[in-house]
């Protein structure tokens, strides 16, 4: 059962293309190191397939459109200051969990770590729209979020990408600070200047997964995606203290690498999330929730065919919602899947925080079929809009569960299909459910993440 084009067909022809350009660029940046003549093509190149002007800085301090109580100042030695590498919140990871985390995490820990200026270290190669929307977020009681990059002079805006890294690294190392925190050590080349981390101290960086590590032949299909996914793996093994979001990704870590520092699990919790909601009344809740991407370990196939196994009636009340799949070659190829199967499904873009939550508040359940995940954000997301969640086995999707109970193996369709069959079917094992994670949510907070990077922060509150 392909259903036209097979997923790891298109991840393939996907992943052909993108080496090719990014080959192509890696070309046209040698060639504007040697012949600025062709500076200008190069330029205009990266601006039209990638938007960005890799090769020319975009902006200098002064020119920051951000509101000037946001612009760090660098006045006086600074005790307290905790430089972030914040670059991944002008790049594509914006939007992404990274980002998304990010973003929460950082409003956090400034809020109950007000003796401290988190100072959020920026780049000139992307523009500012995206930061200017984080600040949106930012309450008025927050004072300590700050930005800076360094200043360059109008003579030379126009710098070669390694001289850059240098400059921004030598500017890192001359504001002193306490204490650095790198975002995202897996950002692409072309969208942040890296940081040359061993000239840099006291460094943390948070810890997502290691999934394309785990899934090789989906994700690291060519020499040069492999090659460019192993020196972000060698730049994270500088760092002398990772932050996990949960367990099972801590573990993986000891598996799959060699990382020497020392590892703190800090956990996560979730995005769409809005007044909490015990969510007992079932006469408004219907239908399956899926929270998935096209990414091919998000395993949303095998949950199309489990599905598929349900009853017509039971089809008919109670539809198949999966948010996240943006391309329209798998769109089809799932929609294929499901008319082969004799049923049919819905299929969202990514849509907004709060059309989500609206989403989570009226599903019967959410389903997880993740062969891998950092954490498993959408099983806390369910549970504080009073939704019911099942997902994978041997992931940190059970550890987040807790529960044998709501979990399956994601490889087995039967298995995934006597679990959602069960939870739509039996009404008092759904509600057994949703009172057990009534209590479970709360290990799962944003204060509580926030003050375990406190902790961290401030070495004494260990002891």
């Amino acid at each position: 059962m392909n259903g036209g084009l097979s997923q790891q067909m298109f991840w393939k022809i996907k992943g052909y293309f993108f080496v090719k350009w990014r080959t192509f660029f890696k070309s046209l940046d040698q060639i504007t190191r040697f012949s600025p003549k062709f500076n200008n093509f190069a330029k205009s190149v990266y601006l039209k397939f990638f938007k960005l002007e890799t090769l020319t800085l975009s902006f200098t301090t002064n020119e920051l459109k951000i509101p000037n109580r946001f612009i760090f100042t660098n006045q006086g030695i600074q005790q307290n200051l905790v430089l972030v590498d914040a670059q991944c919140l002008q790049s594509g990871s914006y939007h992404r969990g990274i980002g998304r985390y990010s973003r929460k995490l950082l409003i956090q820990v400034a809020q109950i770590c007000p003796e401290k200026e988190f100072v959020l270290l920026l780049n000139n190669l992307k523009d500012l729209k995206n930061i200017v929307n984080f600040i949106d977020e930012i309450p008025s009681s927050v004072s300590n979020l700050l930005f800076t990059l360094p200043k360059i002079d109008s003579h030379t805006k126009d710098l070669r990408l390694v001289d850059y890294e240098k400059l921004l690294t030598e500017y890192a190392v001359q504001l002193k600070p306490q204490s650095i925190l790198f975002l995202s050590i897996f950002e692409h080349p072309y969208d942040v200047v890296r940081l040359d981390i061993l000239q840099l101290q006291n460094t943390f960086a948070l810890f997502y997964d290691l999934i394309p590590l785990e899934f090789p032949k989906w994700f690291l299909g060519n020499v040069e995606v492999e090659s460019e996914y192993k020196a972000n793996i060698d730049r994270l093994m500088q760092v002398e203290k990772l932050l996990s979001i949960s367990k099972t990704s801590s573990m993986k870590l000891t598996e799959l690498t060699q990382f020497k520092g020392k590892v703190f699990c800090i956990g996560g919790s979730g995005f769409s999330i809005g007044e909490v909601s015990n969510g007992e009344d079932l006469k408004v809740r219907s239908g399956v929730l899926c929270v998935a991407s096209d990414s091919p370990h998000k395993n949303v196939e095998n949950l199309v065919q489990s599905y598929a196994l349900l009853s017509k009636e039971i089809q008919s009340r109670h539809n198949l919602v999966i948010v996240g799949i943006k391309n329209s070659i798998e769109k089809s190829r799932l929609r294929n899947i499901a008319k082969e199967l004799g049923t049919s499904i819905v299929l969202l873009d990514s849509i907004s925080d709060s059309d989500l939550t609206k989403l989570y508040a009226r599903s019967r359940i959410s389903v997880l079929p993740s062969f891998s995940e950092g954490l498993g954000m959408p099983v806390i997301e369910s549970w504080h809009n009073g939704c019911v969640s099942l997902g994978s086995k041997q992931t940190a999707i059970s550890e987040v569960l807790s529960s044998e109970d709501v979990t399956f193996t994601p490889d087995s369709v039967l298995e995934i299909f006597e679990k959602i069959h069960k939870y739509l079917i039996e009404d008092a094992m759904w509600h057994k459910e949703q009172h057990r994670v009534m209590l479970e949510r709360e290990k799962h907070t944003w204060e509580k993440v926030g003050l375990e990077v406190k902790k961290l922060l401030n070495p004494e509150m260990l002891k």
